[in-house]
């Protein structure tokens, strides 16, 4: 039987329950866990992409290799994006997150050797960014799906906010911190900080036993068929996805060809390119960006 001194104190809490915070997730261990090593392992990401656009400008003179840099990052996340929310729909989550995070971080290991030990070229280097980014699209559909089992239905939003804020601080900062690394160390010892980062949310996910679901498969041809004839039936999701094509099909050209500007026009060092790279992510990555996060259905 309920006194009426502790009486308040369960409506308070009630009333918290209904109405979580925005930073309420964080009351979630494995929420809180895998949104710390996320948050490390963009900033790995972030570094290495800075890394590597920098070293393709030592490694050659032509604007074409500097640029594809970024387009062999991002390509396989345009090709096969798709795909990957289709096999994230179709097997358990985590272990599709691990399989990703255990390659990329292969991946990026033996990245860090050949650099270190002078035995990479122009092509291996787009090789092995093209390999990291088919990596990063098949880990991102299952750990944006994965949401759904680390918090309350209720607590979504504030969870999907949070994870692009997390997003967006290694894209504001990791840059600089790639050029300081560059600066002080070299480039394989920023390729290293990537490959580094991997680990602690291998372990999270290891760690991390989550409810089995119960899962429908079928034929991944047919089921990316289903999601894009969701989102072409979504005017919400329809906006998104045009302003999202038309701002970075605008602005893409721009940070692919910045080390260029700053290696030969400006005639910076890595944190000069960091520095600046970071402040054009601000730009891109800003509170719009966030915004339009937060309505991404799971």
């Amino acid at each position: 039987m309920q006194t009426p001194s502790n009486k308040p104190e369960a409506e308070a809490a009630l009333i918290t329950d209904l109405q979580p915070g925005a930073f309420s997730p964080f009351r979630y261990p494995v929420f809180r866990a895998i949104w710390i090593a996320n948050l490390f392992s963009n900033l790995g990401a972030t570094t290495q992409s800075v890394a590597a656009a920098w070293l393709m400008t030592e490694l050659t003179t032509s604007h074409q290799l500097v640029a594809l840099v970024q387009a062999s990052a991002t390509l396989p996340i345009m090709l096969f994006g798709v795909f990957a929310g289709a096999i994230a729909d179709n097997f358990d989550r985590r272990r599709v997150m691990l399989a990703a995070q255990v390659g990329m971080l292969l991946v990026s290991s033996v990245l860090a050797a050949l650099v270190y030990a002078d035995m990479i070229s122009p092509a291996l280097l787009l090789i092995f960014t093209l390999t990291i980014g088919v990596g990063t699209a098949l880990n991102s559909p299952a750990w944006q799906a994965s949401v759904r089992q680390q918090v309350d239905p209720r607590q979504l939003p504030q969870a999907i906010a949070l994870n692009s804020i997390s997003f967006n601080i290694a894209r504001s900062i990791g840059p600089a911190l790639g050029g300081m690394l560059m600066t002080v160390w070299n480039v394989a010892f920023a390729f290293l900080v990537n490959a580094v980062s991997y680990i602690g949310l291998i372990g999270v996910l290891l760690w991390w036993k989550p409810e089995a679901r119960k899962i429908e498969r079928r034929p991944i041809l047919p089921a990316v068929g289903v999601g894009i004839r969701y989102c072409a039936g979504s005017p919400p999701l329809r906006h998104i996805l045009a302003h999202g094509l038309s701002l970075g099909f605008s602005l893409a050209a721009f940070p692919a060809l910045l080390p260029t500007i700053v290696s030969e026009q400006l005639h910076g060092k890595e944190l000069d390119f960091g520095l600046m790279l970071g402040c054009v992510s601000v730009m891109l990555h800003g509170p719009d960006a966030w915004c339009y996060s937060t309505t991404t259905p799971l």
